[in-house]
Formats: structure tokens, sequence, C-alpha cells
């Protein structure tokens, strides 16, 4: 559920860029999770942001670490030198990530589209 460490892989037959799996992330701002069900949509919207901050948390650290280690920065283009299998949600055929911002960027993105969402509920 984590954006770039997990996540329920798409295949479009092509070859991943530098192992950057293509993946979906069950939690909004990506799809609405059908498979909780019962849920109001404060209670989803909570599970998402947790899931996106402690996502970002986890980034930020890897990149601090990684900069005091190697002295340059951890961009997306780097991550599989500090994961196996990276991950990153899947935007749809055409749209691509800038291989050389950081994977925490791209997350604050998400919980700013996230936060735009709940106001729009």
């Amino acid at each position: 559920m984590y954006p770039f460490i997990g996540g329920d892989t798409v295949g479009y037959g092509e070859e991943p860029i530098l192992n950057l799996i293509p993946s979906i992330n069950l939690i909004l701002p990506y799809v609405e999770p059908k498979f909780i069900r019962g849920a109001d949509y404060n209670s989803i919207f909570e599970l998402s942001m947790t899931c996106l901050e402690n996502a970002k948390n986890i980034m930020q650290t890897l990149e601090i670490e990684y900069q005091r280690i190697y002295e340059r920065k951890l961009t997306l283009k780097r991550l599989s030198e500090v994961m196996i299998s990276p991950r990153v949600p899947d935007r749809g055929k055409d749209i691509s990530y800038d291989l050389n911002v950081e994977p925490s960027r791209y997350i604050e993105n998400d919980i700013n589209l996230l936060m735009r969402l709940k106001k729009s509920k």
C-alpha cells in the first residue's frame, strides 16, 4: 500500500525501466479501495493519508542516508540501488516520471492531491 515500496504489479508487456515496476497502490488517490467493505470515506481517507505519510517518511530517511553515504541524491533512477524491487505508482500509459526527482517529492504531490480530493467530497 506504500507507493515506491509496494503495490500490485501492472503489466503492459514491456520491460520495466531501471527495474522500476509499475504498480497500483490500493489507496486514495490512486484508486478507491473497494476491498474495504463498510468503511466510510473518512476512514478510507485516513488510511490512505497514513500510508502516504509513512511512505514519505521512509523515503525521506532513505534519501538522507543515501546522501550521507554516497554524497549524491537518491532519485528514482537510483532507487534500485537501495531496494530490490522498487515500484512506481502507475499513472497510465504515456505518462512518465522524471527519473532525476526524489521519490518523496512524488509522494508529497500525491498527499496534496489527496487533500484536494477530500475537499471535493
